[in-house]
């Protein structure tokens, strides 16, 4: 019996050549840009996008809309290779009111109000809706997908979703258009699968037919991108109870799409062992390889955002180097790395991979992007800038005259590309450089570079952020917030254990100026880490070090040079609207730029003590992902705790309106000297919601609360 087709829902992704296009830079020079291209007219003009993850867009580029409705479009983000939209935010504030009773009819007949955009018709959309409430005020109405009005699109909808007003009417606040608009369908006239075909694969000996309905599979080419096929999809019973197998199988050839139980196994990630930080750093650790292609034998799979992939039996691995968000290619080379490596099953908690030294620098470039990509969006949400979405490029061992690293805006990669360097001769008479792929504040440090090429108020017209030395400081601050060290790359010689710079500096503005971009940024770099560290002596650890983050990261979105910087910060800080009153953090901000000189130092001022410090005592983690939302896990010190409750909201919102959703934690034993708690039932949260958790006594008395914001992988 083979039972080597049940394998995970996330299947065999054929990989495509990546051209890298590298232009030289030397560590001095000034930031290369590429002129941005306008999307106008894309809708009626039937032009693609030039962009590799999609295209966010206002209102005035949105060609082929029209009528009441579309004048009330914010933004829309286009499928980068489909002619339809991806979502479509409306301003809710100014449509006509809708009956609660009216709104499934609305919602289906938005395929036609907007058909250039979504790219779907409502006779393809099953019109019974399901209804989702989101919170109290935001209302989801959703409708599967069909192929001519007949066969279900596997994992295809349309969701409209509703804001409810004061006056109880509602008005249409996004749209998420997951039908994949106008699609081609394979096998369209070929027969219906048998189970009398499939049984010579089955794992078991007997199976019985429970149900069979014809379905179009999406079947993925490559991350985003589907061809269609007609499919039958057979629910089978077998002679052990309660076990149902459910295979889905291309109409005529019999190939089998996807196969699995509802039984979940205990899927383990693929995880492999590489640099801590740095290449001189003596433990290796494992870090999980997420969204990539592996082959286990005759069978690919692609591993989840865990990292879970189940190589079965096999102790050996192939791996295709691109992800969904990046690429490591070889040098020059034009298609994404390939290494094999040894896979070690023995632990019960993870796929143990222990590579050899090349191998090694391909998967530590690999899970350091990773990482700092992650811990961005913590801060800065997704649909902010498209770098946190894009693929992108990571060429190492790239061969140079001169230790280096890079970012390159180039026309073959739409948001640019890194080069790490190999190791050799810094110059002709130089020290020794390490191969960049070893040293991951680097990596952190040429990230940077790529997201300050996508934000700033110049993004749509230049480029992104144009002041070198800023951009050379935005690098080191990323590297420096993530690592939780002043001190920039360790070992980027190779006899050399000092760092190359340090943001715990006395630099100041003007006089430090040299029209070196790597030693002005110094006075920025300097600035943000004095602030981080104020922050952390007011706040605590926890929350001072997630206020700078957050700071720091969003004020990149309207700044332009790091002179901009001080005001910018404040003006994120401030909580009342009113610049006449100080921040909460003002004082803290003025003295750490003060200190670089990038702000006049304000005599005698004291930010008002946090309220909230004692919430520190209060900690938080997700435990299980569901359809409905997510189970929580929390735990405190706070003396006499028998319960907690989780509110969707901030503390403020939470205290005054009961009726936001809400969780009850119950105890669950000791950990350490804290109390733990957990969640009996999901509570229904969104990526970038706020979360207020609040601990209560034997009497039902609130003796601590904390604020939590949920970001999802």
């Amino acid at each position: 019996m083979n039972n080597a087709f049940l394998k995970s829902k996330r299947l065999l992704v054929t990989p495509l050549a990546l051209a890298a296009f590298m232009s030289a830079c030397g560590p001095s020079s000034p930031k290369q840009k590429v002129e941005a291209k306008l999307l106008t007219g894309r809708h009626a003009a039937g032009a693609l996008p030039s962009a590799d993850r999609g295209v966010s867009y206002g209102l005035t580029n949105m060609g082929g809309a029209s009528g009441d409705l579309a004048s009330h479009i914010v933004e829309a983000k286009a499928h980068p290779r489909g002619r339809e939209v991806l979502w479509i935010n409306f301003d809710s504030s100014s449509q006509p009111g809708i009956p609660e009773q009216e709104l499934a009819a609305h919602a289906l007949r938005l395929p036609e109000t907007l058909n250039s955009l979504l790219q779907v018709s409502s006779a393809d959309l099953i019109p019974i809706p399901q209804e989702i409430t989101l919170s109290p005020s935001l209302k989801s109405i959703v409708f599967q997908r069909t192929y001519m009005g007949l066969y279900p699109v596997r994992d295809a909808y349309l969701e409209a979703v509703y804001w409810k007003g004061d006056n109880g009417l509602y008005t249409l606040r996004q749209i998420n258009n997951n039908t994949h608009g106008t699609i081609t369908v394979l096998g369209r006239a070929a027969p219906a699968v048998a189970l009398e075909v499939l049984r010579e694969q089955l794992p078991f000996d007997q199976a019985y037919l429970l149900e069979s309905r014809q379905v179009v599979y999406p079947e993925l080419l490559e991350p985003g991108i589907y061809q269609f096929v007609m499919a039958t999809e057979l629910t089978l019973g077998t002679s052990e109870k309660d076990l149902v197998y459910t295979i889905t199988a291309e109409n005529g050839t019999g190939r089998v799409l996807e196969a699995y139980s509802n039984r979940l196994h205990a899927a383990k990630p693929m995880v492999a062992t590489v640099y801590k930080r740095n290449y001189r750093e003596p433990t290796l650790i494992p870090k999980a390889l997420p969204e990539l292609e592996f082959t286990f034998g005759a069978q690919k799979a692609v591993s989840s955002i865990d990292g879970i992939a189940d190589p079965g039996a096999e102790t050996r691995a192939s791996i295709v180097l691109r992800g969904l968000r990046f690429t490591i290619v070889d040098n020059t080379a034009n298609a994404p790395m390939t290494i094999s490596v040894p896979v070690n099953g023995s632990s019960p908690d993870y796929n143990l991979i222990e590579p050899d030294a090349a191998a090694r620098n391909a998967l530590n470039a690999y899970t350091t992007f990773m990482e700092i990509n992650q811990f961005a969006t913590q801060f800065i949400a997704k649909e902010k800038t498209p770098f946190l979405t894009y693929n992108l490029p990571v060429a190492i061992n790239v061969t140079s005259s001169i230790c280096n690293a890079f970012f390159a805006p180039s026309a073959g990669a739409p948001l640019g590309i890194v080069a790490l360097g190999a190791p050799g001769q810094g110059g002709a008479n130089g020290p020794l450089c390490a191969n960049m792929a070893q040293v991951n504040d680097v990596a952190y440090h040429e990230w940077g570079h790529g997201l300050d090429n996508s934000v700033g108020v110049n993004v749509n017209v230049g480029g992104g952020i144009s002041d070198g030395a800023f951009s050379e400081g935005i690098g080191d601050i990323i590297s420096t917030y993530f690592t939780d060290s002043p001190q920039m790359a360790i070992g980027f010689f190779q006899a050399n254990t000092n760092p190359i710079r340090s943001a715990e500096n006395n630099t100041r503005y003007p006089a430090s100026v040299t029209n070196q971009v790597h030693t002005d940024g110094l006075m920025i770099s300097g600035a943000f880490w004095t602030m981080r560290k104020n922050l952390i002596a007011a706040h605590g650890k926890i929350k001072g070090s997630y206020i700078a983050g957050n700071l720091f990261f969003n004020h990149l979105l309207n700044t332009n040079n790091y002179v901009q910087s001080y005001q910018n910060v404040l003006l994120l800080d401030d909580n009342d609207g009113n610049p006449a009153t100080k921040s909460p953090n003002h004082c803290a901000i003025n003295a750490a730029f003060a200190k670089h000189g990038l702000a006049t130092l304000e005599a005698n001022c004291t930010d008002q003590p946090d309220p909230a410090k004692r919430d520190d005592t209060i900690v938080i983690a997700t435990q299980k992902q569901e359809t409905t939302g997510v189970t929580l896990m929390a735990a405190t010190t706070i003396p006499e705790t028998e319960s907690m409750v989780a509110c969707v909201g901030t503390r403020a919102l939470c205290d005054k309106d009961q009726a936001l959703p809400r969780a009850t934690l119950m105890p669950e034993g000791l950990i350490g000297e804290k109390t733990a708690f957990s969640t009996t039932t999901p509570i229904p949260v969104k990526a970038q919601d706020i979360i207020t958790l609040y601990a209560k006594n034997k009497a039902g008395t609130v003796t601590g609360s904390r604020m939590f914001k949920y970001v999802s992988k």
